[in-house]
């Protein structure tokens, strides 16, 4: 549904849109995923035709109006304009973190909101592009899955890439192989003897194709290894000394002791 202009003053309530934040904007902002939130945001705002609230385009239209005979009234459309920013502004505050709510804590429109999480999170200044550029030399896969690793690099190329910082294809594969371990060597061979360059995309599901495949290898080795026969243990058991026990385990010594006793009786 379009958002009428600031001349249509017919009932302009009834074109009201409330954006649904709980099902519509599931990713809150925090300080690292700020692409994927404007992404988020903006998509939405172009959907229902709100985009120009935050971008200036739809300015908020004087808040009254004179007749050709000089009286002065409210105008509808300013009290629409309102309202609907207010509900904008309202679907932005919804959609933060609670540490990034004091960012926009004093807006008053969701053109402020909007402009100062972009001042915050997306202003080209040298600091924020050699803060990212050094996080980006530094990753490193540890302990991570391959899905956790490659979303810390994409983090990175799209903040850089908002602050109009684009980062060369071939510098960030090797950038990415940088920060695998040693598995993944035979892979980067690969990749190089390629006549073309490997999309971000691309290399993302070898990566994932190749880390599955030694999953499954080392459960299969620890399947086997707990598959062994616990007779194996058996066998190799070291066995215990004979202990006498019972009568039948006496002492040599105890059945000489009979036999010389047996003879100077019968002597």
């Amino acid at each position: 549904m379009a958002l009428p202009t600031p001349t249509d003053t017919n009932n302009p309530s009834q074109n009201l849109i409330a954006i649904n934040t709980l099902s519509q904007t599931p990713i809150k902002l925090t300080q690292h995923n700020f692409s994927a939130w404007r992404l988020q945001l903006y998509t939405l705002l172009v959907g229902y035709d709100l985009l120009g609230y935050v971008d200036g385009t739809i300015s908020c239209p004087p808040a009254t109006i004179t007749s050709t005979t000089g009286t002065t009234t409210s105008n509808p459309s300013y009290i629409h304009w309102i309202r609907q920013d207010h509900l904008i502004l309202n679907a932005i505050v919804s959609s933060l973190s609670p540490t990034i709510i004091s960012f926009v804590a004093t807006a008053t429109t969701s053109k402020e909101a909007w402009n100062s999480l972009h001042n915050t999170f997306a202003k080209a200044s040298r600091g924020r592009i050699i803060h990212y550029r050094t996080q980006l030399d530094n990753l490193s896969k540890g302990t991570q899955t391959i899905t956790e690793y490659m979303q810390s690099v994409k983090v990175c190329v799209d903040t850089l890439s908002l602050m109009n910082v684009n980062i060369d294809p071939e510098e960030l594969i090797i950038q990415i192989f940088r920060g695998l371990p040693d598995e993944y060597k035979d892979l980067h061979s690969a990749i190089r003897a390629r006549e073309t360059c490997v999309s971000f995309e691309e290399l993302y599901e070898k990566l994932l194709s190749l880390e599955a495949q030694m999953n499954s290898e080392t459960v299969k080795y620890s399947t086997r290894n707990d598959s062994q026969p616990a007779s194996v243990n058996i066998a190799t058991k070291p066995t215990p000394p004979n202990r006498p026990h019972n009568s039948y385990n006496r002492p040599q010594n105890q059945n000489i002791y009979n036999e010389e006793k047996s003879e100077l009786n019968s002597e």
